[in-house]
């Protein structure tokens, strides 16, 4: 059973930014780990064009959009720097502990089997839409992608633990805390990082980050009644999981 737990009880108020620092420190954040990614982007650029001096530049720039290596390792390394950013961040604050400031509180195997059944019904709920609409349920971006890749495992290491933990750390973590504890409040905290969780998955179609918008909602209400940031984790990696075993099936044409 999920329990309401005041987030005023996570962590004493002063050790927490407030809203304002908040939202500076996650836009610098955000443009890091822009940064990040593009510099990844230019390295592999470099690097096609170092072997292939041929290449034309507009044709290779369309290819690494979906170049599954490029997002393999765009998503390790932004995860890894972001990462130890938001670490740097919490710990410049006086007095505050990293552990708490993000909830990382450990939970119990019956709420991990709570989030086991959240996903789940998540899954059946978005497919059954995707079914009644026709529209495909894997991501035409993350098939193109997988199709390219080398490494298959790091692939699925990036997407199924780099970027939830990355993600979950940032959003529901560290923006969450500090926009609750100010006038937005909890509810007011969910919407505005699942707002801002959204518009960091601008590669994908209109209809495919509005379900995304759901599942942050879900993620965002999930990590407020738990008061533990692990739960969102388990939901997101899991959800993940599911996303790339089906794109892994649909590519291999063992389901259609």
């Amino acid at each position: 059973m999920i329990n309401n737990i005041d987030v005023s009880a996570e962590s004493p108020r002063q050790e927490i930014w407030g809203a304002w620092a908040t939202a500076g420190f996650g836009a610098v954040i955000v443009v890091i780990f822009v940064i990040i990614q593009s510099l990844v982007a230019i390295a592999f650029v470099v690097a096609r064009i170092v072997t292939n001096p041929a290449l034309d530049i507009a044709e290779l720039a369309g290819q690494l959009i979906s170049d599954g290596n490029l997002l393999t390792a765009a998503t390790i390394a932004s995860a890894v720097v972001c990462s130890g950013l938001i670490f740097v961040i919490i710990k410049v604050r006086r007095r505050a502990k990293f552990s708490d400031y993000l909830a990382l509180k450990p939970i119990s195997f019956r709420a991990v089997f709570a989030m086991l059944a959240i996903t789940i019904v998540f899954i059946l709920l978005s497919s059954g839409i995707n079914i009644f609409l026709r529209k495909p349920v894997d991501s035409d971006f993350m098939t193109i992608a997988y199709k390219s890749v080398t490494s298959v495992p790091l692939f699925w290491i990036a997407i199924v633990i780099f970027a939830p933990l990355f993600e979950e750390l940032f959003i529901r973590g560290f923006l969450f805390i500090g926009f609750a504890r100010s006038g937005l409040g909890p509810v007011g905290a969910v919407v505005l990082t699942t707002l801002v969780w959204a518009a960091l998955h601008v590669q994908y179609s209109l209809y495919e980050i509005a379900i995304i918008f759901v599942l942050g909602i879900i993620l965002g209400i999930v990590r407020h009644k738990t008061g533990s940031l692990w739960c969102p984790v388990i939901i997101h990696a899991l959800n993940n999981l599911l996303a790339v075993l089906i794109i892994h099936l649909t590519v291999n044409g063992i389901i259609d």
